[in-house]
């Protein structure tokens, strides 16, 4: 082995435990905005409903029923947030450690380095496109393709980011919603989370699917190194 190989070998850090944990989280992001759905959807229909209250046996029993799920839709809505910001965290560590060693893997000149790959998620318009950009560089080096800084993204990680801003946008706009003071602006707010629902469950799905791949395909990487510096 080369010198070279060498020192790929103790650059490349464990990333299998870190992109487990990353891709549980996104699949229960996908149940919590299933369960959201829901209960936005019984929420709004309860709100539109007006007197004589069809289907309940009085205004009481319509307000004990709206009740019951206008606080249902918080708590499922602070549970969400919760899970949101600590896969948040937990993705940051992955995008660093991933980017990380498909450095080592292929330290070409131009790539875009862990620190800055993880920055450009929260610097305002960059982060509509970079953040993209390195994780096709990164896709592509740890399935071992040739040029990966220059190839193209798979067409499918179109769908993950076309869908990622959809929802980031509307979900902006919802809570911007909420924030007013009147009820035709809060029924609006929980039409745009109806609306963004699919979005996000399509996001979340196809980036819990890129990062299974790449951290498969690490891992794999380095097994082998190890295995190969055992023998030497």
């Amino acid at each position: 082995m080369s010198d070279a190989a060498k020192n790929k070998v103790i650059q490349l850090k464990p990333i299998a435990t870190l992109g487990n944990w990353c891709v549980r989280l996104l699949y229960t992001l996908i149940f919590l905005e299933l369960v959201y759905f829901v209960t936005v959807l019984n929420e709004y229909r309860l709100e539109v409903i007006n007197a004589p209250f069809p289907g309940f046996e009085s205004e009481d029993a319509y307000i004990q029923a709206y009740d019951f799920a206008a606080n249902l839709t918080v708590v499922t809505a602070l549970v969400h947030f919760v899970v949101i910001i600590v896969a948040i965290t937990l993705n940051s560590f992955w995008i660093v450690r991933s980017t990380h060693n498909a450095e080592a893997i292929d330290p070409k000149p131009g790539r875009i380095k862990k620190w800055m790959a993880l920055l450009y998620n929260f610097i305002p318009f960059v982060n509509w496109w970079m953040p993209f950009k390195s994780v096709t560089q990164v896709w592509h080096t740890s399935l071992g393709k040739d040029d990966p800084l220059n190839l193209p993204a798979p067409a499918f990680f179109w769908a993950w980011w076309i869908c990622w801003i959809i929802y980031y946008v509307l979900s902006n706009q919802s809570a911007k919603l909420a924030l007013r003071d009147d009820q035709q602006s809060y029924l609006a707010s929980l039409q745009v989370d109806l609306f963004s629902t699919p979005f996000g469950v399509v996001s979340f799905y196809v980036f819990a699917r890129i990062i299974r791949r790449i951290t498969d395909a690490q891992k794999e990487a380095l097994d082998s190194k190890v295995l190969l510096g055992a023998l030497a």
